[in-house]
């Protein structure tokens, strides 16, 4: 097998920043791809040699050990099935569906109980079913990162001690929310997870949700002060300013991933490590195809598939989230219940809008 080199690295015309653009190359041989993001280097075994494997055809092969693991490519934050009155319960049989949908279409990891997880409607017990079911249907298909945000450091401890027991690949978890802290009680909260367990985490900023911005001097000061510990940042938000400040700081020495779907394509070209995507749910494939085109160079079809989907993108944020990504997901025959209560079902006319924006998927 001949040896392949290839750039990606981007020339962006509406970008004047005095800010680098990372560096994607793929180095190919008999044995193995390497994958180079800025300083970083990913070995890529091929499908067959160990864990996390994924088909050539659909991309590349993104192999991963708890020891060193980066978060990369697309990762769904899985939906929750529910069922029974007020969906008071969980569905797992469809959970176990779910899974083995989205990991067939080729994601290159799985997040459960994350935004799109409706998370913070779950009692601490369905947390950790959730998770160790996750964990048990994937089987070491592909990584797993456990959602652990809580407003209080007691309670996130409890659930990453119980996820790293149940073999996730790493946590992810936000600053406290409801009672705003400052950048001290945000280093101690999350020293603290750091210190009570042995895998890696990853840090979610979410100022929509979360009410304030993670600074990234602070992730910045946790990364430098726990070599090996803080896997990647998960930044969903439309401030792309922001994001490029993330990449610049922590870029090459950390897996900046972006969590708006709209933006995913162009987070790519910024030098992105991949994206959590709640659209990832109903769009496995098409999502996956993003990144494994880009990665490959195939830039132009990269870009086309963002556009396809784009209108999904849009929709998702119809009614009381993720109540479109569930419409949608009923739509193309994964029915996963509603959203439980206080959020509320979307309106016919908001329904509609759903089916109309997935017409290239439900009619193509």
């Amino acid at each position: 097998m001949r040896d392949v080199s290839c750039c990606l690295v981007q020339s962006i015309g509406l970008l004047s920043y005095s800010i680098p653009i990372l560096e994607w190359r793929i180095t190919r041989s008999s044995t193995c791809f390497d994958l180079h993001i800025g300083k970083t280097m990913n070995r890529i075994i091929p499908k067959g040699t160990k864990k996390y494997e994924f088909s050539e055809k659909d991309g590349i092969d993104l192999t991963n050990s708890s020891s060193a693991f980066k978060p990369i490519g697309v990762i769904p934050p899985m939906i929750t099935p529910f069922r029974g009155d007020a969906m008071s319960e969980l569905d797992l049989e469809k959970l176990d569906i779910l899974t083995d949908f989205i990991i067939e279409k080729g994601v290159h990891g799985l997040m459960p109980l994350g935004t799109s997880s409706e998370f913070a409607l779950l009692t601490p017990s369905e947390r950790k079913v959730f998770v160790r079911r996750v964990v048990e249907r994937a089987r070491k298909r592909v990584p797993i990162i456990a959602g652990v945000s809580d407003p209080g450091t007691k309670n996130v401890l409890d659930y990453a001690k119980q996820a790293e027991k149940d073999g996730v690949d790493a946590v992810i978890c936000t600053g406290p929310y409801y009672y705003r802290t400052n950048n001290e009680g945000l280093l101690s909260h999350f020293q603290t997870l750091i210190d009570a367990i042995s895998i890696p985490i990853m840090i979610y900023n979410i100022p929509a949700y979360v009410g304030y911005n993670i600074p990234p001097e602070v992730v910045q000061k946790l990364a430098e002060t726990n070599p090996g510990r803080v896997a990647g940042v998960k930044f969903t938000t439309n401030d792309l300013t922001m994001f490029l400040e993330y990449l610049r700081l922590m870029g090459e020495t950390m897996q900046i991933m972006i969590g708006s779907d709209t933006l995913f394509f162009s987070a790519l070209e910024l030098g992105a490590a991949g994206g959590i995507l709640g659209s990832a749910n109903v769009l496995p494939e098409e999502t996956s195809s993003i990144f494994n085109l880009f990665l490959k160079g195939d830039i132009l079809r990269a870009k086309s598939i963002q556009r396809e989907i784009e209108p999904f993108t849009y929709a998702m944020g119809l009614g009381t989230f993720p109540a479109a990504v569930k419409e949608a997901m009923r739509l193309i025959g994964l029915d996963c219940g509603d959203v439980r209560p206080p959020l509320v079902s979307l309106s016919e006319r908001e329904k509609k809008m759903v089916r109309a924006s997935l017409s290239f998927k439900l009619h193509g």
